[in-house]
């Protein structure tokens, strides 16, 4: 099973960075998109390319599965409410639940615990409970926060402790929330990685491709996307009135 992680673009004024994804994975073979949060820069984007995210997303040939961040988070007036998102996207899955919710994929057998923000601040923990891994084929969780290598991070929102991020059971974490593409841990498992942003200062960033190989475990690459130029490409403008 390959998938291609990526997150955190915040919400740029067309859909070049969730284009270059969507064919990063066709010409990858993927089997899943994961978006660990942060894809819209605010609720208040225009509605219209929200829907368009949607549409795109409708068209290509693999699950996608959004776990809202920061910037994008659950709840009450998320972005993600907006009426008919998601239909005629039955390949899309958007977390909800903000104790997080299982998402399983068929092809090959992969378990998701996913765990989106719905409150961005420091008493908020996503790793503080993580169930354990269920008793057949590939685990994977995804999550949005701040990782400190401490026992206790402080002044941070949402984070994530070194003995939380170690006591997941699972094969591969998948983070959110930095824009480079950072190793939390690769030598043991729960391999975890920030995917880091598809587009940075304005041009083209990278995304992480993780194959789950039944001979060699995790395979993490940082594969380059290709370029594009978000100002010059505008299909629809966001709303910047902040």
């Amino acid at each position: 099973m390959r998938a291609a992680p990526g997150t955190c673009w915040h919400g740029p004024s067309c859909l070049c960075p969730l284009e270059a994804l969507v064919r990063l994975g066709a010409a990858r073979e993927c089997s899943a998109l994961l978006l660990a949060g942060d894809v819209f820069d605010s609720a208040r984007v225009n509605e219209e390319l929200v829907r368009s995210a949607g549409h795109l997303i409708s068209e290509c040939g693999f699950a996608v599965l959004i776990v809202p961040g920061n910037h994008d988070a659950a709840g009450l007036g998320s972005i993600y409410e907006i009426p008919n998102l998601r239909e005629g996207a039955p390949n899309l899955a958007i977390v909800s639940n903000p104790r997080g919710e299982w998402l399983h994929l068929r092809d090959p057998e992969v378990s998701v615990w996913a765990v989106p923000i719905a409150d961005h601040s420091p008493r908020n923990r996503p790793l503080a409970v993580t169930p354990p891994r269920p008793p057949r084929g590939w685990c994977a969780l995804v999550a949005h926060g701040h990782y400190s290598d401490q026992a206790e991070p402080v002044f941070q929102s949402s984070p994530i402790s070194f003995h939380e991020l170690a006591s997941v059971e699972a094969d591969y974490v998948a983070l959110g929330h930095w824009d480079l593409p950072t190793t939390i841990r690769n030598a043991e498992p729960p391999i975890s990685w920030y995917s880091g942003a598809p587009v940075r200062d304005g041009e083209a960033g990278g995304a992480l491709l993780v194959t789950l190989d039944p001979t060699n475990g995790v395979i993490v690459e940082v594969e380059p996307l290709s370029p594009f130029v978000p100002d010059k490409c505008v299909a629809y403008s966001t709303n910047r009135a902040r």
